[in-house]
């Protein structure tokens, strides 16, 4: 089959060109214009090729991927030398594994105070550290506390003369010392002073008038002190 293609302008036809072939799937000849008027291989829009764009999208991942590779190397001049540890496990010491926590000493005349806080003291430890609670006094550490007092005060009161308002506190002691070399473990103190001239105090309100009990404040105290206790275990910064 012979095909011919007239040059526009002129009044010559090529017969049988290299570049002739039969019509694409839309009707147009290899190489003609697209539907846009632009041959293949043509600037597009912004006067640059396709190909220059993809060398430019190469060229941007180059740079990300550089720019990664930069911040990581850099990291360890920014963070500096020191092992640093994440995990609740980081906040306490690394070389004391076990506990003991002899029953607390309590100066009050209501009974099974200290058992009360002894039980939540050692669900708490080794609920939120790695501390082991062991039942020896050969263990890594010694935790010893003792409350000192607990006090109710009416704050407020009703035209009948009923408790509106009532304030429970305890205030206790705590000592935490190393067993193989018998340092005080632990936050530090501001003022370096025996344990009993710097207790521990925790208060909470019960309002009668609501149904609430003298009980549910006490257990509010005691799991707020079974707290800050566990919290002066961690290192100090």
């Amino acid at each position: 089959m012979r095909s011919s293609i007239r040059v526009q302008g002129s009044g010559f036809r090529v017969q049988n060109p290299k570049w002739a072939g039969s019509p694409g799937p839309g009707g147009r000849l290899p190489g003609s214009p697209g539907p846009c008027g632009r041959l293949p291989g043509s600037p597009g829009p912004c006067g640059r090729p396709a190909s220059h764009r993809c060398r430019q999208s190469t060229r941007a991942k180059q740079s990300l991927i550089a720019a990664a590779l930069l911040a990581l190397c850099a990291a360890p001049a920014f963070t500096g030398c020191a092992a640093y540890h994440v995990g609740a496990r980081s906040l306490y010491a690394a070389e004391i594994r076990t506990v003991y926590v002899p029953m607390i000493e309590s100066n009050s005349y209501r009974r099974n105070l200290g058992e009360w806080l002894h039980e939540a003291l050692c669900k708490r430890i080794e609920q939120v550290s790695h501390f082991k609670v062991v039942h020896t006094d050969d263990a890594d550490s010694i935790l010893k506390v003792k409350l000192i007092t607990d006090t109710k005060r009416i704050l407020m009161e009703n035209p009948n003369d009923e408790p509106r308002q009532v304030q429970a506190s305890w205030q206790i002691s705590a000592e935490w010392i190393d067993n193989a070399t018998g340092k005080e473990l632990g936050q530090p103190v501001n003022v370096p002073l025996p344990p009993a001239l710097n207790p521990i105090d925790q208060s909470s309100y019960l309002f009668p008038e609501l149904g609430q009990s003298y009980i549910s404040a006490e257990l509010q105290i005691v799991q707020r002190l079974a707290d800050q206790i566990v919290s002066m275990m961690e290192q100090p910064w």
